[in-house]
């Protein structure tokens, strides 16, 4: 396992952790988004890249649709980005074309704002996400956790939690986009 620094976004260090098997798994997960920059399978004849990604941290933050990344506070669309719990009506920001709000909002949903990495081996990298009462609109404090875990025999487990001080909506998802059939590039 190892750890590069890869920049800063938003005055925070960005860190990227590599873990693996001993059986030809390979991950690179970043801080930012908790993304899975890169991840390879060998497969007899060399280990090629089965997820889409950029090289550097600027292209993630410039044109990244997600890739790799952790999406939330809220994954999907909320319409009109409005929702009522508990009695009380709450308005999100409005991030996809005004409209609707998309995978937990613009600059502060979790895809692209900065985790902490906080535990590391050689098989195992955890991100953590502190997410406070009305970003994004969401009510409540929210501490998000990312942990990524490869298991042996090229397998890797991803297990997302989250914990609040008060009711809210929370739904994380990975988003990477995976290329699983051998053929050609990714793209």
């Amino acid at each position: 396992m190892s750890v590069h620094f890869l920049g800063t976004h938003l005055g925070q260090d960005i860190h990227e952790a590599r873990i693996g098997d001993t059986d030809g798994l390979s991950l690179a997960v970043m801080g930012y988004g908790a993304a899975i920059r890169d991840m390879r399978v060998e497969d007899g004849k060399g280990a090629g890249s089965v997820v889409l990604g950029f090289d550097r941290l600027e292209d993630y933050i410039a044109h990244s649709p997600h890739f790799g990344a952790i999406a939330g506070r809220f994954a999907n669309r909320i319409a009109r980005g409005a929702f009522t719990l508990d009695g009380t009506a709450h308005q999100l920001s409005l991030n996809q074309a005004g409209k609707h709000h998309l995978h937990g909002g613009g600059a502060n949903g979790f895809g692209r704002t900065p985790w902490r990495l906080i535990e590391k081996f050689s098989n195992l990298a955890v991100f953590e996400r502190m997410s406070p009462d009305d970003e994004e609109g969401y009510p409540g404090n929210l501490v998000a956790r990312a942990t990524y875990r490869c298991l042996g025999q090229k397998r890797l487990r991803i297990e997302l939690r989250a914990t609040t001080d008060a009711p809210t909506l929370v739904n994380l998802a990975t988003h990477s986009y995976f290329n699983l059939d051998g053929s050609g590039d990714i793209r």
